[in-house]
C-alpha cells in the first residue's frame, strides 16, 4: 500500500510539472500538448475496444491538427466541426442512461475516435493558434478549473456524500460531492480571473460552471465505456494512475462546449 502511494505521488509530481511546463511555455507548446493528449488517448481507446489500430482515425486527427497549426483555420470549417463534436458528446451523454447505444463504438470506432479525440483537440488548437484573444493562459485556466472540480468533488463527497449519483456507472460519486464541486468551480473561476486578468469575471465564473457540468459528464462517459469493455483503466502509461485518457477524460470532453462558449461570448 505504501509503495503504491509512493509510486502514485512520484508519477503525479513529475507529470504535473510536465503538463504545466508544456502549457505555460507558449501557445504552440500548449497546442502540441493537446495533440499529444489526443493521440495517446485515441491509442488507449483503440486498445480498449480491442479493434485493430484504426489508421483512418489517426490520419484524420493528424491532418486536421496540421491544418489548424500550420495553415490556420477556416472558420466555416470549424462551424461544421462543432456540431459533429457536440452531437457525439450529446449521444455519449444519452448512452449513460441507455447503454445499448454504446454498441456504436463497436460499429464505428474510427469515426468516433476521430470526432471524440481528433476534432476535440483541433478545436483547442484553433483557439490557441488562430484566435488573437486566446492564449495558453486560457488553457491553464481550464486545467485549473478541472482539477478544482475533480478535487472538490472527491473531498466534498468524502465528507458529506450520501446520495449516489449514478451507482451503476461510478459507485463512488455522490450528488453532494458533485454539487460541492460546482460551488467551488465557480469560486475557482473567480479566483483565476483575479490571477490572470483575462476576459471578465462573468466569463470565468460561467466557464467554471460549464467545465464543472461537462467535465463531470465526460468522466462518467469514460467510466461507462470502461464498464462496457470490462477494463479497469484505459491504459497503464502513468504508474499508479492508469492511462492518459483516465486523467484527461474531462479535458477531452469539455472542448466542444468551451469552444462554443468562447465563440458566443467573445464573438470570434
Amino acid at each position: 500500500m505504501i509503495k503504491k502511494l509512493i509510486i502514485r505521488t512520484i508519477t503525479a509530481f513529475f507529470f504535473v510539472i510536465a503538463v504545466l511546463y508544456s502549457i505555460n511555455y507558449s501557445n504552440f507548446s500548449a497546442a502540441i500538448f493537446c495533440g499529444v493528449i489526443g493521440i495517446l488517448s485515441l491509442f488507449e481507446y483503440n486498445q480498449m475496444n480491442g479493434k485493430r489500430p484504426m489508421i483512418v482515425s489517426y490520419i484524420g486527427a493528424a491532418l486536421i491538427w496540421y491544418l489548424t497549426i500550420e495553415k490556420g483555420s477556416d472558420q466555416k470549417v470549424y462551424q461544421l466541426l462543432i456540431p459533429l463534436s457536440l452531437g457525439l458528446s450529446l449521444y455519449a451523454i444519452i448512452a449513460l442512461f441507455k447503454t445499448s447505444l454504446l454498441e456504436l463504438h463497436n460499429k464505428m470506432p474510427s469515426a468516433i475516435g476521430f470526432i471524440y479525440f481528433g476534432i476535440s483537440m483541433a478545436l483547442a488548437m484553433d483557439l490557441l493558434m488562430n484566435v488573437e484573444s486566446y492564449s495558453n493562459k486560457h488553457l491553464l485556466g481550464i486545467m485549473c478549473l478541472l482539477w478544482s472540480s475533480d478535487t472538490m468533488a472527491y473531498l466534498t463527497g468524502s465528507v458529506i456524500g450520501k446520495t449516489k449519483l449514478i451507482p451503476s456507472i461510478s459507485p463512488n460519486k455522490t450528488w453532494e460531492g458533485t454539487l460541492g464541486a460546482g460551488f467551488f468551480s465557480a469560486i475557482a473561476g473567480y479566483l483565476y480571473f483575479l490571477y490572470s486578468d483575462l476576459e471578465s469575471m462573468k466569463y470565468w465564473i460561467l466557464l467554471g460552471l460549464i467545465v464543472w457540468i461537462v467535465g463531470s459528464l465526460g468522466d462518467l462517459v469514460e467510466s461507462s465505456l470502461k464498464r462496457f469493455y470490462k477494463v479497469k483503466d484505459s491504459g497503464n502509461i502513468l504508474p499508479g494512475h492508469g492511462g492518459i485518457w483516465d486523467r484527461f477524460d474531462s479535458f477531452l470532453f469539455v472542448w466542444p462546449f468551451v469552444y462554443l462558449f468562447h465563440y458566443l461570448i467573445s464573438g470570434i
